[in-house]
């Protein structure tokens, strides 16, 4: 309203207007129109530190300290805006907060006031038009929780025994599975506790498993050896995680090939227990060779017998061998599925033909017949 004054004398003389008075009647208290940050948008943990603003209607006063609770499970509390329209909340992110899209889900007074210059008090209600809200308007990633420990597996030929980590491929590949978009940083050891270099320690990549191509600095394949990988993921807000472990032995060198094949004392039968000749059918063979290797025994390219050894010397029984003579050959298998080279040529031989005799002496069978 715009009000002037004149003044009449008693003799009705009227003075020129005074001044104008504005009186402006604000019955319309401020309302929140927006609320949005000036943090870039991303991924933040525990201890970042997000500015959050809140735009009203008009100018308003703070007192005291308001509060602008978050889907964090934080709190923003009022920083600095008084006598503006638009206020600034700080917010540090808790150590158990977590929200995929952070947004604002009320405003208190926590014992202040906001008010205009009317001393309306303002009405607090967050809107809730998209493009006027927190999560609309920006994209803040809350997470606070590290990620696991990545889990590797060897995704190259596990050659042998397979899922015993034991390859005779050098240039091996592990199959490493972490949280989507985290960093996987790799190192290497030898079971001895010595560092080995690689090529490459980082990588990123969804959660599905990553291909990590472990090589020495050179890039050249990791020598024969047992090997402990480290994984730690660290995710986009920064958490770093526990340390996944796996251990994967690279063994290609074959084993030497089995010696001193021979029959056991107790199945060469005869004059000679060391000459391969004997009268069973059932016979067993011996040698020596490195311990935990399979040991084949070979006649004319099949096989007819094979052991794991536990100590460095072996026995294989074989059954129902005919007779004749054998030429045995065997081979050491190690976990690795290296394969020795033949050993030398076992020669058996059965014999189950007894000899005749001439019985001169009971003449009265006739004619001195042979018998058996």
């Amino acid at each position: 309203h715009a009000i002037t004054a004149v003044a009449t004398d008693g003799a009705g003389n009227i003075s020129g207007p005074s001044s104008t008075l504005f009186i402006t009647i604000d019955q319309t208290p401020p309302t929140i129109t927006g609320v949005t940050s000036t943090t870039a948008d991303g991924s933040y943990n525990a201890s970042d530190v997000i500015d959050i603003t809140v735009t009203f209607s008009e100018i308003v006063t703070v007192t005291g300290t308001p509060v602008l609770a978050l889907t964090s499970g934080g709190y923003a509390p009022y920083a600095s805006g008084s006598a503006s329209t638009v206020l600034h909340f700080t917010y540090t992110v808790g150590s158990t907060d977590t929200s995929a899209d952070l947004g604002a889900t009320s405003l208190s007074l926590s014992g202040g006031t906001i008010t205009d210059a009317a001393g309306l008090a303002a009405t607090l209600t967050l809107p809730t038009t998209t493009s006027a809200t927190l999560a609309g308007s920006k994209a803040i990633i809350i997470d606070s929780t590290a990620p696991g420990a990545p889990y590797l597996s060897l995704a190259s030929y596990d050659s042998g025994t397979a899922g015993d980590n034991i390859t005779n491929q050098e240039e091996i590949v592990l199959a490493v599975t972490a949280e989507a978009g985290s960093a996987v940083a790799i190192t290497a050891a030898t079971t001895a506790g010595v560092n080995v270099p690689l090529n490459s320690g980082a990588m990123t990549g969804a959660g599905v498993p990553r291909a990590f191509f472990p090589r020495n600095s050179d890039l050249s394949a990791l020598a024969d050896g047992k090997y402990v990988f480290s994984a730690v993921a660290t995710d986009l807000a920064g958490n770093t995680g526990a340390t996944g472990t796996f251990t994967v032995t690279i063994a290609t060198e074959a084993p030497s090939a089995p010696t001193a094949l021979a029959l056991s004392t107790a199945t060469d039968t005869g004059t000679s227990t060391t000459d391969g000749l004997t009268n069973l059918t059932a016979v067993t063979v011996t040698g020596t060779a490195a311990t935990g290797t399979t040991i084949t025994l070979y006649e004319n390219g099949s096989v007819i017998g094979s052991v794991v050894t536990v100590t460095p010397t072996f026995a294989i029984s074989l059954t129902s061998l005919a007779a004749g003579t054998h030429a045995i050959t065997a081979v050491a298998t190690d976990g690795a599925g290296n394969i020795s080279g033949p050993s030398s040529t076992l020669f058996i031989t059965i014999d189950q033909t007894s000899f005749g005799f001439r019985r001169d002496h009971e003449r009265d069978f006739g004619h001195g017949d042979w018998c058996r």
